[in-house]
């Protein structure tokens, strides 16, 4: 059985806020990069070229979730950072044609992807790309802003996939706190990406610590 993760997200609308969850987070072994492009959600995010200072943080893994269309134009720079993970919309695609493209475009780079979907997106509409991505992370809020409510039902989400799936890798993403990571562990989630609980907080270390204990009890 796969070790389970707490990942901390990082959710910046500019370079200043991105340096300061950054420092505020350089405990963690991996960190989560909200990238938005102003189009696929609302709210647009810091540029990639202004957060390079993560390559001076050598011990720190970074994985990029990309709310953006056409993902596939940013390998360069994601490359040029050392992301070795980057989360794709499948939202983002009108056809299976442009995803399939786009994977493959990643997969030549070397760059690992999981598929991200929406709460309003049936499950059955992408388990047929199972097999060309790494995992799937299943949005417990509506993408493109920080601070919301989990969304209770993603909890029978994650019972439907591990159902199918049972070894399948499943990141959840959004809402997630003290008070329900432990369901959402016992649903079958496998990684946690959280932000505000831990990034917009000052006892950040403290609040990823509280949950990571919940999970090693489990």
């Amino acid at each position: 059985m796969q070790k389970k993760k707490v990942i901390p997200t990082i959710f910046a609308l500019d370079k200043k806020s991105f340096d300061i969850k950054l420092e505020k987070l350089k405990f963690a072994q991996i960190i989560h990069i909200d990238f938005m492009d102003g189009k696929f959600v609302s709210n647009k995010s810091v540029e990639l070229n202004d957060i390079e200072i993560i390559s001076d943080y050598k011990n720190i893994e970074f994985e990029l979730h990309l709310m953006a269309y056409e993902p596939e134009q940013y390998i360069g720079k994601i490359k040029r950072l050392g992301i070795k993970r980057v989360l794709i919309q499948f939202e983002a695609f009108e056809t299976d044609t442009e995803l399939i493209y786009s994977l493959e475009c990643f997969k030549d780079k070397e760059i690992e992807v999981f598929l991200v979907i929406n709460p309003g997106t049936e499950l059955e509409d992408v388990y047929s790309y199972f097999d060309d991505v790494k995992g799937i992370m299943l949005m417990s809020v509506w993408p493109g802003k920080e601070g919301q409510k989990f969304i209770e039902n993603t909890l029978n989400r994650i019972k439907e996939v591990k159902n199918k799936y049972p070894k399948y890798t499943v990141q959840i993403d959004g809402g997630i706190n003290d008070e329900n990571a432990s369901k959402i562990i016992n649903s079958g989630a496998d990684i946690l990406s959280i932000g505000s609980y831990i990034s917009s907080k000052e006892n950040a270390k403290e609040n990823f610590d509280k949950i990571s204990n919940l999970l090693n009890n489990k």
